[in-house]
């Protein structure tokens, strides 16, 4: 993945509510989807109806964002974000993107964050990667990772799709592995 790809997800990642301030930082036009539109969204009762979706294309990065979030009146950060990256046809990720990707967001930089376990869950798409953490000393969270799908190269690609983002609990209740799990399965990334 290119470095300025890199940079514009950190960018998009760092801006706390709408797409407009997003569109006007990032260079991208910011649509609003509904979720049934969205590509990307987590099947759980408690997040029907409270999700904000939007959707972003542009050619020079060769891909769509799908972004789902969904708020949180609790905590400063969303209950959960994530970051869905789609390539065009014939691009691929060189590498797959890491847990600490997400760590480096700007929204989470200013945080005082101590670092948990990390570990690994299986889905239908892979393997989802993820790093638990405890933001300002009474929120936990986990951050998530997944790089998958094929493309013409088995020795220099890791996937055509990708998934960034993170959860978190209401302050003072753990993320427990049960949780991470259930998350992760409810993770739906539609064709």
């Amino acid at each position: 993945m290119r470095p300025i790809l890199a940079a514009f997800i950190l960018g998009l990642l760092a801006l706390p509510a709408g797409a407009s301030h997003a569109s006007e930082d990032a260079g991208l036009d910011w649509q609003s989807v509904r979720a049934e539109e969205s590509k990307i969204v987590i099947q759980l009762p408690e997040a029907l109806g409270s999700g904000i979706f939007l959707r972003a294309m542009n050619d020079s990065f060769s891909s769509t964002f799908h972004v789902a979030r969904y708020k949180s009146d609790k905590i400063r950060l969303d209950r959960a974000m994530l970051v869905y990256l789609e390539l065009q046809p014939g691009y691929h990720f060189r590498s797959p993107r890491s847990t600490d990707r997400v760590l480096k967001w700007k929204v989470l930089q200013n945080a005082d964050i101590d670092l948990g376990q990390k570990l690994q869950v299986a889905t239908e798409r892979g393997t989802l990667d993820v790093q638990r953490f405890r933001l300002e000393d009474r929120v936990e969270c986990a951050a998530l990772a997944q790089t998958w799908g094929g493309s013409g190269s088995e020795t220099t690609s890791a996937g055509t799709e990708q998934i960034l983002g993170y959860l978190c609990e209401e302050p003072e209740v753990a993320v427990t592995l049960e949780r991470i799990e259930q998350v992760a399965q409810a993770i739906v990334v539609r064709d």
